[in-house]
């Protein structure tokens, strides 16, 4: 696995994000065949992006490390958006950003998944 930080994210409220989607890949009789599902959601930090900590609350989204904070679900329920609460999200809060989650987002997310 390679990976590369980002170190400039686009934020939710000062915060780092992730996008979670779900796709199942089978292999009968030698076809493979890739099925997505159409919903997924985005998990969310619970403390401001800030590169001069270490501190895993600002830097990783699992749950497994939000859940242990103090302030867990404390901006979305569980730390979650949906699709449309994160359009919501952009319309509201970057109305320059000329992107639809719906077709620009998940289109390009679910074309890595066919490589």
């Amino acid at each position: 696995i390679l990976q590369k930080y980002i170190e400039r994210p686009f934020l939710i409220h000062r915060r780092k994000f992730d996008i979670r989607t779900y796709s199942l890949i089978t292999c009968v009789n030698q076809n493979v065949l890739g099925f997505w599902y159409k919903d997924g959601y985005l998990r969310t930090t619970t403390r401001e992006y800030n590169l001069k900590s270490l501190n895993r609350m600002i830097h990783l989204t699992n749950d497994a490390v939000q859940k242990k904070a103090d302030d867990y679900g404390k901006f979305e329920s569980g730390n979650k958006l949906s699709y449309a609460e994160f359009q919501k999200y952009i319309d509201n809060n970057h109305p320059d950003v000329k992107c639809d989650v719906q077709n620009d987002i998940l289109p390009q997310i679910k074309d890595i998944n066919r490589k």
